[in-house]
């Protein structure tokens, strides 16, 4: 989900990298970090749901996130994220299917 490039070698990593230093030469990127996203049915008090109205526990992984933009940020940095759901509790859901629908929450 990221990568680290200098002269002669890349190194491709599996998670993204949170931070990075200076190191002269180096190049440090993570993917899809600026993915924009768009609200479904008109986002708020709305819960993610598939085209058929499904909504199976395979299709997303719950991550901790205290505020909407956090929870954001961890779908645009996540290459398998094709949308979020923040709800209560600090709870972050990544979906890896796109969601085609919402239900009022």
């Amino acid at each position: 989900q990221g990568f680290e490039y200098s002269a002669g070698r890349c190194e491709l990593w599996k998670v993204p990298p949170l931070s990075s230093e200076y190191k002269e030469g180096y190049v440090c990127g993570r993917y899809g970090y600026h993915r924009q996203s768009v609200a479904v049915d008109g986002g708020w008090n709305r819960a993610c749901r598939d085209a058929s109205g499904g909504n199976s526990e395979s299709y997303y992984k719950v991550v901790t996130a205290y505020t909407f933009d956090q929870c954001e940020k961890a779908c645009q940095a996540d290459i398998k994220c094709l949308g979020f759901e923040k709800s209560m509790n600090y709870r972050c859901e990544l979906w890896n299917v796109k969601p085609g629908g919402s239900t009022y929450a």
